[in-house]
């Protein structure tokens, strides 16, 4: 992995999809990246499971201020694709993100909560336009739409069940749409057994 040098002060390199970045601290590249490789890797051991801040990493961000973007985000990760890029033959998946549990047999989890896709916390006591676990933006201008808003390999990991429910209990706001000439709350209600 080789390590380039620092900018110099007010130049911002272009990468190789013509964006602008800045890099005022640290910058790592690696373009011999091999299968299963990972350019950066950190590995933490903990005996005692007693860690609430993250056990390979941590980070903090902090923002003061008027804010002036439309946009802030503690951390960010993007997959690009080449124009080169072919996916797979028959079966393939591109995320921008993965995250996973993997657990063999337990000497007691019958009180543990497995949570493999992530915690989102928001602690406030701002008053704020709207609060939202996620934001989600596929442009109308592009050709792939999205069909769900989950992919899933099987029934399993969706908690579907054959068994209609009867009894209704209320409504769930599912999504708030700001945009294609919509701005309101959309909901499913919901059943019980």
């Amino acid at each position: 992995m080789a390590e380039r040098s620092l900018p110099s002060v007010g130049v911002s390199p272009i990468d190789a999809y013509g964006e602008n970045i800045t890099r005022p601290l640290g910058y790592f590249e690696s373009t011999t990246v091999t299968n299963d490789m990972q350019p950066v890797k950190i590995v933490g051991a903990q005996a005692g499971g007693n860690n609430a801040l993250g056990m390979a990493w941590y980070a903090d961000a902090n923002f003061s201020g008027v804010m002036t973007a439309t946009f802030l985000y503690g951390c960010g990760t993007w997959v690009n694709l080449a124009t080169t890029f072919d996916g797979a033959a028959t079966y393939g998946v591109v995320a921008a993100q993965d995250n996973g549990i993997y657990a063999t047999t337990l000497t007691e989890s019958a009180t543990t909560n497995l949570v493999y896709g992530m915690r989102a916390e928001c602690i406030t006591a701002a008053t704020v336009k709207g609060v939202y676990a996620f934001s989600l933006n596929a442009p109308a201008a592009t050709t792939a739409t999205n069909r769900a808003i989950f992919y899933s390999d099987n029934v399993e990991s969706v908690g579907y069940a054959v068994t209609n429910r009867s009894t209704q209990a209320g409504s769930l706001a599912i999504a708030y749409i700001n945009g294609s000439g919509r701005t309101e709350v959309y909901y499913v209600n919901l059943y019980v057994a």
